[in-house]
């Protein structure tokens, strides 16, 4: 039980004091609001003051932030605290990195159970060291989602990422417990509780930012659907239905409900278009029932949809710098973004696929081994679609090179528009990136299952692993429609952008999630540190949490102590950021 309680005190512990120290040093070397602060901070301020009459026309994000500091300040009055100074003002977002770390591992311990009873693992083969394992793995992952660089360090500046962020997350646990009362078809008035917590916190969430929309409604729905069509649904059963072809897929899915969904890591091109057509003529088939499943989302969705109209728009100020337009280039900027990052998850997919062994088997397209790597004819057609975007549909926003302070400024100047063949020669790391990123969801063999041994008289040439813990197809296809619609409007590159994509993959990452058939082929070892860290588990959790410390090490002395000056402002110190 120590063991259980001590590694969250410690992680915990380790946000606190980490982002304690980034928030104090931020507070004495840049006292006064700095970049959109200026924008938030004063909006705050009127707020707190009571002028809801005042609105900085500047201002493109709903109100939330804002909103929420006259609330606090009620409450910290009677403690003779002023919540709406630039320090607490920031503090509020650090609060919300911190009380992330729960929600998340609440989430991740969800999908962690939820793969336990897709295994049919019965409670009795689980120890209570493998559950506390478990938990603190949750723990772990969810330490290092709030340690992510591009949010963290946020988490001292009064911006809306981190609150928006927090919102979304928090939608996920209440989802998840929607699909388990759909699994076992609790009470009407169970539903509907859940479905109304489900609409307020969506709500919420949209009054920090718009595009949250995508997340609550396109994400969250899309994966309900498919749980939905799943319970009445015929379940693909051997590999062989691989071999259905695109009639019978759409013959069986209008009649029968059949959903062809193959896990990541067993699917090929064709595979997800399959999926695609499967899910569009089972949902026509069972279209009652998905509408009233999917009740909540499409209120949400009605009442965005009637905001923009009333609003003439979806951003509420300076309309003419944000004005919506197709960024399909977005869709390619996003995999060095998350290789970058990510890549102590990522690396093993690379390695296997890159070493001499695999790449010796590289011509063989037909043999067993081609799903180490991405097809030649997968691999021909993507590098075309991707020039294809690079040529025709790059766009540099003016507030891009306008401004050195941001690290994306560095990227466009020094690499893609060094030179005029620059930005086609970078194709091909996005399709490497974007390959290792989406195959990553797909797990591997050896670290996909948490069953120690195949059942008894089942096919053991099959990948039982694959399938209990992998993602699916339908999963990768519901995340890339959310992300490009959260994406594609922006004329905008802002890493920031980026962090809900990121975020939602990293929580269904299987390397994040807990292997107990890893465990317990190192039960043998006794060191207190080994056991007292689960440093077996997994050491790209271990390397993936001292990277993002090193990153936001790096960006927090940039910021903090490596600030320049611009000739037309005299007197104020520029410092990089994100």
């Amino acid at each position: 039980m120590a063991r259980q309680i001590s590694f969250p005190i410690i992680a915990g512990s380790l946000l606190i004091v980490v982002g304690g120290i980034w928030l104090q040093q931020v507070s004495l070397n840049v006292p006064e609001p700095y970049l959109d602060e200026v924008f938030h901070v004063p909006q705050a301020q009127a707020y707190c003051k009571g002028k809801w009459h005042i609105w900085d026309p500047k201002i493109t994000t709903p109100p939330g932030l804002y909103l929420f500091s006259p609330v606090l300040q009620s409450i910290t009055k009677y403690f003779d605290i002023s919540s709406c100074e630039t320090f607490t003002l920031r503090l509020q977002n650090c609060i919300a990195v911190i009380v992330a770390i729960p929600v998340a591992t609440c989430s991740i311990h969800k999908l962690l159970q939820s793969q336990a009873k897709k295994a049919e693992r019965p409670p009795t083969d689980i120890s209570s060291e493998d559950s506390i394992r478990a938990f603190n793995f949750a723990v772990h992952t969810a330490l290092n989602i709030a340690l992510f660089p591009p949010l963290f360090f946020f988490s001292a500046l009064y911006y809306t990422e981190p609150w928006s962020i927090f919102w979304v997350l928090l939608a996920h646990p209440i989802f998840s417990s929607g699909k388990s009362s759909v699994k076992s078809k609790r009470s009407l008035g169970h539903s509907l509780l859940l479905n109304s917590i489900f609409v307020v916190q969506g709500i919420v969430a949209l009054l920090y930012r718009q595009t949250n929309i995508f997340w609550i409604v396109v994400f969250y729905g899309g994966l309900d659907a498919v749980q939905i069509l799943e319970t009445k649904a015929i379940q693909l059963a051997t590999l062989k239905a691989k071999d259905q072809t695109y009639r019978d897929i759409m013959v069986r899915g209008w009649k029968s409900g059949y959903i062809y969904d193959l896990p990541v890591n067993n699917a090929w091109l064709q595979d997800y278009f399959k999926t695609s057509i499967s899910l569009l003529f089972a949902a026509l088939g069972s279209i009652n029932v998905v509408l009233s499943a999917l009740t909540p989302h499409l209120a949400l969705l009605i009442a965005f949809g009637a905001f923009t109209i009333w609003n003439g728009g979806v951003v509420l100020g300076d309309k003419s710098n944000h004005v919506a337009s197709l960024h399909l280039s977005q869709m390619l900027y996003i995999w060095p973004y998350f290789m970058f990052f990510s890549f102590p998850a990522v690396y093993p997919y690379l390695i296997n696929a890159f070493s001499p062994g695999t790449l010796r088997r590289f011509p063989r397209l037909n043999n067993k081994y081609t799903r180490d790597h991405p097809r030649l004819s997968v691999a021909f057609i993507f590098t075309g679609l991707m020039l294809c975007i690079v040529r025709f549909n790059t766009i540099v926003h003016p507030f891009l090179l306008a401004d050195n302070r941001h690290y994306v400024f560095y990227v466009f100047r020094w690499v893609l528009l060094r030179h005029p063949a620059a930005k086609y020669l970078v194709v091909p790391i996005y399709f490497v990136c974007g390959w290792a990123i989406i195959i990553a969801l797909g797990g591997t063999q050896r670290s996909t299952s948490i069953q120690t041994k195949p059942p008894k008289g089942k096919n053991n040439g099959r990948d039982d692993l694959a399938t209990t813990r992998a993602n699916r197809v339908s999963f990768v296809i519901v995340w890339l429609t959310a992300t490009a619609l959260s994406l594609v409007t922006a004329p905008l590159v802002e890493p920031r952008y980026f962090i809900l994509p990121w975020m939602m993959w990293r929580l269904y990452l299987p390397n994040s999630l807990f292997t107990i058939e890893k465990a317990r082929s190192h039960s043998g070892s006794h060191s207190y540190l080994r056991k007292f860290f689960d440093c077996r588990f997994s050491s790209q959790l271990w390397l993936e949490t001292v990277w993002f410390l090193f990153v936001n090490s790096f960006t927090m002395y940039l910021f903090l102590y490596r600030g320049f000056k611009w000739p037309q402002e005299p007197g104020n110190v520029q410092r990089f950021m994100w």
